[in-house]
């Protein structure tokens, strides 16, 4: 694993340390519902912000490939967590309980089957972009 600085690393390294100055901070309500929910979405947040600064930091293409899976996690998880958070501060939590939870979940769920898994990610750009006019 070669690692190299990259200036691309800062914003989400920022944004990480944030998270978790924020985590640390929101513990003290972590025995209510809410708080509960907060100390997952900040989780969250910083595990994303985790993910991608380790894809900035590797140079070599497997590393990549394999913090940019781990940064699914994150890109799941955030804005289901960021639904649920909001429901219950806005004190709608029915709307956000049990199946339409799940299903929102699910749903997000299969986002990452999109390419990564293939050994050539190469389409065909030109066929793809003959119908937009620039």
């Amino acid at each position: 694993m070669h690692l190299v600085y990259n200036p691309y690393m800062l914003l989400p390294l920022f944004a990480m340390l944030m998270a978790v100055f924020l985590w640390i901070r929101g513990w003290r309500y972590h025995s209510s519902r809410m708080g509960k929910t907060y100390l997952v979405l900040m989780g969250v947040l910083a595990w994303w912000s985790l993910a991608v600064v380790m894809e900035h930091w590797n140079q070599g293409l497997a590393p990549k490939i394999f913090w940019i899976k781990m940064s699914y996690f994150g890109i799941v998880c955030l804005p289901v967590a960021w639904l649920i958070f909001t429901a219950q501060y806005t004190g709608r939590e029915k709307m956000v309980d049990g199946p339409q939870c799940f299903s929102a979940v699910y749903r997000s769920s299969d986002y990452p089957d999109y390419g990564l898994d293939q050994q050539h990610v190469s389409p065909d750009v030109e066929r793809h972009l003959a119908g937009y006019q620039y």
